[in-house]
C-alpha cells in the first residue's frame, strides 16, 4: 500500500512538473508572437527608411548636378563679361568717334533745315493759291443747272455702283438709280466710295454739289474725289498716260490699279496690297477696299517714299 502511495505522489510531482512546463511553453510562443509583431514593425520601418534614403540620394545627385551646372554658368559668365569689358572699351572709342560726327551732322542738318524751311513756306503758299483756285472753281460747279432723268443716268452709268448705293441707304437694287434722281440727289448722297462729298466740302468748302455737276466738270478740272485719290499727282506720276487725261479717276478703277499705279502720295497700293494680303489674295480694288472697309477696320496705309 505505500508503494502504491509513493507511485501516486511520485505521478502527482511529475504531472505538477508537466503543466509547470507547459505554463513556461505558452509564456515562450505568447512572448514569440510579440516579438514577431515587433520584428514586423522594425522590417517596415527599416524599408520605409531605406526608401526615404534612396530618395535623398536621388535629391543629392540632383542638387550635385544642378551645383555643377551653376559652377559651368558661372565660368561662362565670367568669360562674358571679360569679352564684355573688352567690347565696352571697343565701344566708347566708337562713341566718341561718333559724337564727333554726331556734332558735325548736326551744324549739317541745322543749314538743310534753314532751306527746308524756305521750301517748305514756299509750298505752302503754292497750296494756299491752289486752294483757292479750287474753291473757285466749286463756285462754278454750283452754279451749273440740274440735270434731267436722261443725263444724269448717262453722266452716272460711269462711275454708279449700285450695290455700294444699295447697302449705304438700305434702297433696292433695281431702284438704286430712279432713287438718286428724285431722292438722293437731293439729299447728297454719294453713288461710288470714290467720290465723297463729305471730304468736298470740307477740304474745298462747298456747301452744297451736286455729285452729276462734280462728275461733269469737277473731275476734268482736277478737283479730287476724296483724301486718297489725286488726280494731279495720278497724271504726273504715271508718265505712260496722256497729260490731258480727261477723267484720271475713271482710268484708275478700270486699268490703272491692275498696273499697280497708286492714286495718291498718301496711298501706296503696293505697300496696302502687301501688308494686307487677305485683299491680294481676293483680288479686289485696293482703294475700294480700303475707303468701304479697311478705314471702317482701322487697316494700316502707307503713303510714298
Amino acid at each position: 500500500m505505500e508503494k502504491l502511495i509513493s507511485q501516486i505522489i511520485s505521478l502527482e510531482k511529475q504531472l505538477y512538473e508537466s503543466f509547470i512546463k507547459l505554463e513556461k511553453l505558452n509564456d515562450v510562443e505568447q512572448k514569440r508572437k510579440e516579438l514577431k509583431v515587433v520584428i514586423d514593425e522594425r522590417q517596415a520601418k527599416i524599408a520605409y527608411l531605406r526608401k526615404v534614403i534612396a530618395e535623398k540620394t536621388q535629391k543629392i545627385d540632383f542638387l550635385l548636378k544642378k551645383e555643377s551646372d551653376c559652377l559651368n554658368k558661372i565660368a561662362y559668365l565670367r568669360k562674358r563679361i571679360d569679352e564684355s569689358s573688352k567690347s565696352n572699351n571697343f565701344l566708347r572709342n566708337r562713341l566718341e568717334i561718333a559724337s564727333q560726327k554726331n556734332q558735325e551732322l548736326t551744324q549739317d542738318a541745322e543749314s538743310k533745315a534753314e532751306l527746308l524751311n524756305t521750301k517748305n513756306s514756299l509750298i505752302r503758299s503754292y497750296q494756299l493759291n491752289e486752294i483757292e483756285s479750287l474753291k473757285s472753281r466749286c463756285v462754278y460747279l454750283k452754279s451749273l443747272r440740274k440735270p434731267s432723268l436722261k443725263d444724269t443716268l448717262e453722266v452716272i452709268s460711269m462711275f454708279f455702283d449700285a450695290s455700294y448705293y444699295s447697302k449705304s441707304y438700305g434702297v433696292n437694287k433695281r431702284l438704286s438709280k430712279l432713287h438718286f434722281f428724285f431722292i438722293g440727289r437731293r439729299k447728297f448722297y454719294n453713288i461710288t466710295p470714290y467720290v465723297d462729298l463729305n471730304f468736298l466740302k470740307n477740304h474745298y468748302g462747298i456747301v452744297e454739289l451736286d455729285i452729276i455737276n462734280y462728275l461733269k466738270t469737277g473731275v476734268p478740272l482736277g478737283i479730287n474725289p476724296n483724301e486718297y485719290f489725286s488726280s494731279n499727282w495720278y497724271r504726273k506720276k504715271n508718265s505712260d498716260l496722256e497729260a490731258n487725261l480727261d477723267n484720271p479717276l475713271d482710268h484708275y478703277v478700270k486699268h490703272g490699279w491692275k498696273k499697280l499705279y497708286s492714286p495718291s502720295l498718301a496711298f501706296n497700293i503696293q505697300k496696302y496690297l502687301d501688308h494686307h494680303e487677305d485683299v491680294k489674295i481676293a483680288g479686289v480694288e485696293p482703294l475700294k477696299h480700303f475707303l468701304t472697309r479697311g478705314a471702317v477696320e482701322r487697316r494700316e496705309v502707307f503713303k510714298h517714299d
